[in-house]
């Protein structure tokens, strides 16, 4: 009987399915993600990459990762728009090239803060015009 949390080295996993399936969650997943090479140009990315750069996979493909993503707060959509992105970048090893970027999309918060910040002056003003104040 073999220790428990080993694997046994004659046993082969077949990783074309765990890659596929690796694959198809990641093409599905609601973070956008692009692959690149050694050199940076990107070989893959998923939808909502694709949605967030307003570009084809065909588009992407080959093409610098720094024509996409301008610095690692600000990527350039296909209509010329900067949108302003949280990055993650990921490699095979701790010395490695970058293999990778996970970008998140602030442009939603970036909304949510300017929508606060004018309901809060909003509020001030009533308050400012009111005697009794207001109770939230």
């Amino acid at each position: 009987m073999q220790p428990r949390g080993t694997v046994n080295p004659d046993e082969r996993r077949d990783t074309t399915s765990c890659d596929g399936a690796a694959e198809a969650a990641l093409e599905q997943a609601p973070i956008a993600f692009a692959a690149t090479d050694a050199r940076g140009a990107v070989t893959g990315c998923n939808h909502a990459a694709r949605e967030l750069l307003g570009r084809t996979l065909a588009d992407v493909l080959g093409r610098p990762l720094a024509e996409l993503l301008l610095d690692r707060a600000t990527a350039l959509h296909a209509s010329g728009e900067r949108i302003a992105v949280e990055t993650r970048f990921c490699s095979a090893g701790p010395e490695g090239p970058p293999i990778g970027v996970f970008l998140r999309d602030l442009r939603a918060e970036d909304r949510t803060r300017a929508a606060l910040a004018a309901a809060e002056q909003r509020i001030a003003l009533l308050d400012d015009v009111t005697d009794q104040g207001i109770v939230v």
